[in-house]
């Protein structure tokens, strides 16, 4: 039988329409037992009956700055949509968020939203918002959360980094006023989060726990699919826990892997795949199957009848505000979620994420073009300017100091591919738009009714052709696309010991690079022993601790060091209104409530301007360089765990390692190098996870190698040429200087010689 993760895949992209529905996977309606699980948060009950949890994770959950979007969805049911409910959020505020005029306007798919004030910087706070059926519909539903902040005391541009607001997704989801969903797919989304913010699965084993683990890869990929999130946590332990989370149990009351708990439940189930709510924000999922077999074809069964709810309706990364180069093209900011508003604070941001391809060749071959469509106010200071980062790194700026205001029409801005990295790119658009009545800091004198920027809709980014060859080491790559784990073949996945711990931490990692994927890996379970006989060219990713060093022989890891520039990290796309504005009647508008403050520059002013731009661009090019290189090595002491990539001894294929010492160590690392916020960052050849705070610190490789190429057109080969020729800048100057050498010696020594032909 082919290897169900093949099977999977298909049911993923191309399930038939009209097949018939499965029989349902849930048992009979039984009261769910109330779970009091506070997560030391007094007043705020963890996981409260009948809530549908958001599908982002805390990482994802936070609004920052003086003006900040976020957008938050939840899966309904036809019943539940009918039925309607309320939004439940808890919240906390930084303490430098004035709460006189700090307001969240929350709105469903478009609707108009309602607005309630942000004043929780004690401790955990709750808003609980109605929606009417009208603005609710089956499937995913997306929250806008827009908060509008500003400091109590502060009116630098460098305090708004100070401003935030953190939704606490383990408390926070929709509250449905229908009953407990019958549909087994809505019930396995509403699985709650445990005390750690994590979506906990915990898969059901004893003694053979390594066979446990083989038979159960599927259905933990499957689920991390299914729900989407970025926060997923596996553990294999002996019995169900009292807390939220996804209960797996795989197998037959025969099954050598499974525990005495495990079989009383297999017992009592019935064949294939059912779905029990077992408490608030619990869920059991057991799949009873003699043989992997007949487990593959029950989870097979699902996913084409009463899972396929959730498969239908996958949702489209352009609602949310990602932008996928895979293919040139140019897209309108309208058409990654932003809406234009007028902005009267400080320092505006925007920004939206483009998904580069897996084997995407960054290089200074070409760029992405943005097109600026804006206006600011007259009067600015000295210093306002345009900034775009990618990453948090500045790569380009444009100076707004103009004492009339400005209209940008379609000024170009040129964003360099070296900036990007394989997978998942945030773009920044900033303008810093200081005043000299800013030095004054009255906070409730400040005047909202005059705006100082406006971006357009129409603002758009053009993405180039890209070069395309897969690099090795690449954890950008790795993260953001689970690349090369993504391809069609079999990956071998080798733990040093088969301890439950070990084997934990290589399930956490597989599902999570299934969902940086979007399908299913391949994934071979080995034990060091069998990996010395396996395949040698097939792809490996390696969980070890200090006992299985021998692993990892050929993984030379570089020095770990610290990333050069850290900016603090805000995002928002503007308003909330759900039709596009006009353009034209914002400027207009725009400039007539800005027009009193204009007059005519003098000469000193113009040259003033223009020196100003020149001092910003140039400083940003070079900040954004020099943020390239890699600090000083961290202390052994201050290592927990490393993650490396190199390519094999045979050249045909990848070895990725998860190193540290000992079992508890790695447990701990693997949650660190999984949080959303870490993962999103990796790059270069290896990490390191430091023991102190856990943060994550990428290294760059000394040297790359290329996987082979999909790719072989002409076009594709003359980028690669250009792209690696940026890359050896002095091979480069070498050719240069050869060529116009050759050049000279053909001008000055043979054109002489060859004497001069007279035609009579």
């Amino acid at each position: 039988m082919r290897k169900l993760s093949s099977f999977i895949a298909i049911a993923f992209f191309s399930i038939a329409s009209g097949s018939e529905a499965a029989p349902s996977l849930l048992p009979s309606p039984t009261k769910p037992d109330l779970i009091n699980n506070n997560s030391g948060t007094p007043g705020v009950q963890s996981n409260p009956t009948g809530l549908i949890p958001f599908l982002e994770s805390s990482f994802e959950s936070r609004l920052q700055g003086e003006r900040d979007v976020r957008y938050l969805s939840f899966f309904l049911t036809s019943e539940q949509a009918q039925a309607g409910g309320s939004l439940r959020l808890t919240y906390t505020n930084a303490v430098s968020v004035r709460p006189e005029d700090a307001t969240l306007r929350v709105s469903f798919n478009g609707h108009a939203g309602q607005q309630f004030p942000i004043r929780s910087p004690q401790g955990p706070g709750i808003m609980d918002v109605k929606a009417e059926t009208t603005a609710l519909k089956p499937g995913w539903n997306t929250v806008t959360l827009a908060a509008q902040q500003h400091h109590r005391v502060d009116c630098s541009i460098d305090a708004t980094y100070e401003l935030w607001t953190q939704i606490d997704v383990s408390n926070s989801g929709f509250q449905t006023a229908a009953s407990r969903a019958q549909d087994p797919a809505a019930a396995l989304i509403s699985v709650g989060r445990n005390a750690d913010r994590r979506t906990q699965v915990r898969v059901l084993t004893a003694g053979d726990t390594k066979a446990g683990a083989r038979h159960s890869l599927d259905a933990i990929q499957t689920i991390a699919l299914l729900l989407g999130r970025k926060d997923l946590s596996v553990e294999f332990t002996t019995a169900t826990k009292d807390e939220p989370g996804i209960d797996l149990i795989v197998g037959d009351v025969n099954s050598s892997w499974q525990s005495e708990e495990g079989k009383r439940l297999l017992a009592t189930a019935p064949a294939g795949v059912s779905i029990r709510p077992s408490g608030a924000g619990r869920v059991q999922m057991i799949i009873r199957g003699a043989g992997e077999q007949a487990i593959n074809a029950a989870l097979l069964q699902a996913l084409n009848g009463p899972l396929k709810l959730v498969l239908n309706s996958r949702r489209l990364p352009a609602e949310m505000g990602v932008l996928n180069a895979d293919q040139p093209g140019t897209y309108r900011l309208s058409d990654l979620a932003y809406r234009a508003e007028p902005f009267a604070g400080r320092l505006f941001r925007t920004s939206f994420q483009t998904v580069m391809p897996a084997d995407f060749y960054p290089g200074d071959y070409g760029a992405m073009t943005l097109k600026l469509n804006a206006a600011t106010a007259p009067k600015l200071a000295p210093g306002a300017q345009l900034v775009v980062r990618v990453n948090e790194k500045a790569v380009t700026s444009h100076g707004l100091i103009d004492p009339n205001g400005t209209i940008l029409k379609d000024k170009t801005l040129d964003i360099p591919l070296r900036a990007f990295r394989p997978g998942i790119n945030t773009v920044d658009i900033l303008a810093e738009l200081p005043k000299e009545e800013d030095k004054v800091c009255d906070p409730a004198a400040r005047d909202e009714s005059k705006p100082r920027f406006l971006l357009l809709e129409e603002t758009s980014i053009s993405v180039p052709a890209l070069a395309r060859a897969g690099r090795v080491p690449d954890l950008a790559a790795f993260a953001g696309r689970a690349y090369p784990f993504s391809r069609t073949e079999t990956l071998d996945l080798v733990v040093s010991a088969p301890s439950s711990v070990q084997l934990g931490a290589a399930a956490t990692l597989l599902s999570r690079l299934a969902v940086s994927a979007g399908q299913p890996l391949a994934a071979n379970l080995v034990s060091d022993q069998e990996a010395r006989s396996a395949i040698p060219d097939r792809n490996r990713l390696i969980i070890a601790t200090a006992q299985g060093q021998s692993l990892v022989k050929s993984a030379r890891l570089a020095a770990p060091s610290l990333d050069g520039l850290t900016t603090a990290s805000v995002f928002g796309h503007g308003s909330t209104v759900a039709e596009p504005s006009d353009p034209r009647a914002l400027l207009d508008a725009f400039q007539a409530r800005t027009s009193q403050d204009r007059n005519e520059p003098g000469i000193s002013e113009n040259l003033i301007i223009g020196f100003q731009r020149t001092i910003n661009v140039v400083g940003r090019w070079l900040q954004y360089r020099e943020a390239e290189s890699d600090p000083a090595p961290i202390r052994n002491s201050e290592v927990l765990a490393t993650l490396s990539q190199v390519q094999s001894e045979t050249g045909n294929s990848v070895v990725t390692t998860v190193s540290a010492a000992t079992d508890a160590e790695l447990s701990k690392a693997i949650d660190y190098l999984t949080d959303p916020a870490a993962w999103s960052k990796l790059n270069g050849g290896s990490a390191t996870v430091l023991r102190s705070t856990g943060e994550v610190i990428s290294t760059s490789a000394a040297a790359y190698s290329f996987y082979p190429l999909a790719d072989k057109s002409f076009a594709n080969l003359r980028r690669l040429a250009a792209a690696w020729l940026s890359d050896h800048i002095a091979l480069y100057a070498f050719a240069v200087v050869i060529l116009v050498s050759l050049i000279g010696l053909w001008l000055g020594y043979i054109v002489p010689r060859k004497g001069v032909r007279t035609v009579e």
